[in-house]
């Protein structure tokens, strides 16, 4: 008995002590678990902001490819387009120059209308040349007769300066051998 009762007291100072140290254990057990807990959180956030960031490097990777690859389609098209846009208009080209030719501008028709044309023009001109000397005879003719019609009335008009048989006139020189044109 002696023995149990001396565990018994060792026991009972044991658990004093322990109860004295309990709550500053149990305040440093709740220190040391909030730290433990405090570290997994942050080491899982951590954890959770490196595979977001994983996450999102490729999201925009694939936002970023997909947004190239619609680039590259419409260039492709756009470039697709001005081709086939370009080669259309050399085809309406030459089929606009064939079609011209052929029915519009008819080489031989043109050809055969400009012959035509020509001896047209050589035909007025000759008659417009004819015309014109005609013309050029009358207004000579008019031009003679008016001046004769004019010399004939100064003659008129000046017939007492002539000379006579008897008494010469103011035209007649005395140096002259010949009676002037007026005298005659």
């Amino acid at each position: 008995d002696g023995n149990a009762a001396q565990t018994h007291s060792k026991m009972a100072a044991l658990m004093s002590i322990a109860e004295v140290n309990r709550e500053r254990e149990h305040g440093a057990a709740v220190t040391i678990q909030s730290w433990f807990r405090g570290c997994k959180i942050r080491a899982h956030i951590r954890f959770l902001h490196k595979t977001a960031v994983v996450i999102q490097k490729h999201w925009r990777g694939y936002l970023g490819r997909n947004c190239f690859r619609n680039t590259v389609k419409r260039a492709y098209f756009i470039m697709k387009m001005n081709f086939y846009s370009e080669m259309a208009v050399r085809i309406q080209k030459r089929w606009h120059g064939y079609y011209s030719r052929k029915y519009i501008h008819d080489y031989c028709a043109m050809k055969k209308y400009f012959r035509g044309l020509c001896m047209k023009n050589q035909i007025i001109r000759k008659e417009l040349e004819e015309y014109a000397e005609t013309k050029e005879r009358e207004r000579k003719k008019k031009a003679q007769e008016k001046e004769e019609r004019r010399k004939h009335y100064e003659a008129q008009k000046m017939h007492y300066l002539l000379s006579t048989d008897q008494i010469p006139g103011i035209y007649n020189s005395p140096y002259r051998a010949v009676p002037d044109k007026m005298e005659a």
